[in-house]
C-alpha cells in the first residue's frame, strides 16, 4: 500500500505529513536525538544541526537508503527469476507474474524519484539563505546517492526488460515445438486412417482374399509411417 510522505518545511520548524503510521520517522527521531546528545555531551554542537535542514537531510537521507535497499532486493530477485526462466519447469504463470511486479516497481520508482532532481536544487538554491555553506555539503551526499538510485533503477529497467523479451522468446519456442511435434503427429496418423479407410470400403481391393491381406495392410501403414518420419528428419523438421 502506498503511503505518501509530505513535508512542510520553514525557518524555524519542519512538519511531516504521512496518511499511515511509519516506523522510520520515529527511528530518525531517535537517531537525531542521540546525535543531538552526543554532541552536546561533547560540547561538539553546531547550529546548523539543529535547523529543520539539517532534519530534512536525515529524514531524505533515511528514505533513500530505503529505496537503495528495495532496488538491492529487486536486483536479488531478478538474479533468481534469471535462473528460473531457463529451468525447464519454471516456465509458468507463477514467475511471469513476478516479473510483472517487478516491472511495475521499476516504473513507479522510476516516475517517483524522477521530479527529486529539480526539488534537490531548489532546496540547495534555498538553505544557503538561512544558513552558511556547511549544511550544503550533507545535501550533495543526497544528490550522490539520487545518482546512484536512478542509476540503478535504469540498469534494473533494462535489466527487467531483457528478461521479459528472454521469457517470451522461450515460450514462443516452446510453442512452435509443441505446434510441431502435434502437425507431426497429425500427419502420421492422417496416413494411416487413409489406408484403413481405403481398405474399409466395400469394394473389390487388391489381396482382399488373401489370408495374408492383414500383414500386408499393417506392413504398409509401417512402411508409410517410417517413410515419412525419414522425410521429416531430412528436411530438418523433427
Amino acid at each position: 500500500m502506498l503511503n505518501e510522505f509530505d513535508i512542510i518545511l520553514w525557518k524555524n520548524f519542519i512538519i511531516s505529513i504521512t496518511r499511515f503510521h511509519t516506523n522510520h520517522i520515529q527511528k530518525i527521531m531517535d537517531d537525531y536525538s542521540k546525535e543531538i546528545k552526543e554532541d552536546q555531551k561533547d560540547e561538539d554542537l553546531e547550529e546548523y544541526k539543529i535547523s529543520p535542514y539539517y532534519v530534512l537531510y536525515k529524514i531524505v537521507d533515511v528514505m533513500f537508503d530505503k529505496a537503495l535497499n528495495i532496488l538491492n532486493k529487486i536486483s536479488r530477485d531478478t538474479v533468481y527469476m534469471e535462473e528460473q526462466v531457463f529451468s525447464k519447469d519454471k516456465l509458468n504463470k507463477d514467475l511471469l507474474e513476478s516479473l510483472m511486479i517487478r516491472r511495475r516497481n521499476i516504473a513507479f520508482l522510476k516516475h517517483t524519484f524522477l521530479p527529486q532532481w529539480e526539488l534537490l536544487q531548489e532546496l540547495q538554491k534555498v538553505i544557503w539563505k538561512f544558513y552558511d555553506w556547511q549544511i550544503d555539503l550533507y545535501f550533495e551526499d543526497i544528490v550522490y546517492k539520487l545518482d546512484r538510485i536512478e542509476n540503478q533503477i535504469s540498469i534494473l529497467s533494462e535489466n527487467l526488460n531483457s528478461l521479459a523479451d528472454t521469457y517470451n522468446t522461450l515460450m514462443n519456442i516452446r510453442i512452435n515445438g509443441i505446434i510441431n511435434v502435434l502437425t507431426i503427429f497429425t500427419a502420421l496418423i492422417w496416413t494411416l486412417t487413409l489406408i484403413s479407410w481405403v481398405y474399409g470400403m466395400n469394394i473389390i481391393l487388391p489381396f482382399q482374399d488373401s489370408p495374408y491381406a492383414f500383414f500386408f495392410v499393417a506392413w504398409t501403414m509401417i512402411v508409410s509411417v517410417s517413410l515419412m518420419i525419414w522425410i521429416f528428419k531430412k528436411k530438418w523438421w523433427i
